[in-house]
């Protein structure tokens, strides 16, 4: 509509200001120079539509991808700290819940996965991430978006204060290397946009390498326990409200979706040569 309204103004300013001067040849230039002034004016507003266009096409792929991060207006990215530069492992113990065939809930069983972070693919990811387990910001949270083929998503701290202060702790945004994409198995931080990272995270089912023009860059790989992952309780999909969850925590999945896979704990961990994990690290 807008591109409309530029032709029509410059169609207006030519006929107005160039119809009295078509019988004179003295306003011939001025009237060429009308001309190229309007033809200019409706080029640069289909530009900047074009350009409006192509930002709104790409938020609305990512509000129906669902991988946005919190949903706050945009605050200015803090100091970050010293960047990581070595990789470090982060072992997660997990609750599995789901129901049987017949719809019975089923026994909780314990488990857990193992994440082996990439500083070279994302620094300041890495780095966000680290300080996220350090203060363990993960502990009792649910896996409130599971999306069975594309990913499983998780971040908002169960602490309600928590939450609200993590949210303006973004973090500018790493460019994404040759090679890293979102394949199968690795792991991004979720978005709202430019430099909006903070603390929700996602897990790649499948090969997602589609979302890596929206600026969705890995920061590190399960390297333990996908099949784990992939069975983290789906039946409630993308149904609990992110909003809510950062207003009111636990308490609102609680009394709505009781039935969440959920992290008991994270820890830094040792890997020995053979891939095993041989305890908790110093902190």
């Amino acid at each position: 509509k807008l591109q409309f309204l530029y032709l029509i103004a410059a169609v207006v300013i030519f006929v107005r200001n160039g119809s009295a001067s078509t019988h004179s040849a003295p306003e011939a230039a001025p009237t060429m120079f009308r001309l190229a002034a309007c033809v200019l004016l409706a080029v640069v507003g289909a530009g900047a539509i074009d350009d409006r266009s192509t930002d709104h096409e790409q938020k609305h792929t990512e509000m129906m991808l669902g991988l946005g991060g919190d949903d706050e207006p945009a605050k200015q990215p803090r100091k970050a700290p010293e960047l990581v530069t070595e990789p470090f492992f982060v072992k997660f113990h997990v609750v599995l819940t789901g129901r049987t065939k017949k719809g019975k809930l089923k026994r909780e069983k314990d488990a857990s996965f193992v994440v082996k972070v990439n500083p070279k693919w994302s620094p300041k990811g890495a780095t966000q991430f680290k300080e996220i387990i350090q203060e363990n910001l993960y502990d009792e949270g649910r896996f409130y978006r599971v999306k069975p083929g594309f990913v499983v998503q998780w971040g908002i701290p169960a602490d309600v204060a928590k939450a609200k202060e993590w949210t303006g702790r973004r973090i500018k945004d790493d460019n994404l290397i040759p090679g890293v994409t979102n394949k199968k198995g690795t792991v991004a931080f979720a978005r709202s946009g430019p430099n909006s990272r903070t603390t929700q995270i996602f897990v790649n089912y499948g090969d997602n390498s589609k979302i890596d023009r929206m600026g969705y860059t890995p920061f590190g790989t399960v390297v333990e326990g996908l099949e784990v992952l992939e069975k983290v309780n789906a039946e409630h999909g993308e149904q609990p409200d992110q909003n809510n969850i950062q207003r009111e925590g636990n308490e609102y999945l609680a009394a709505n979706f009781p039935n969440l896979s959920w992290i008991k704990s994270a820890e830094i961990v040792e890997m020995g040569e053979d891939g095993s994990c041989s305890g908790t690290t110093e902190l």
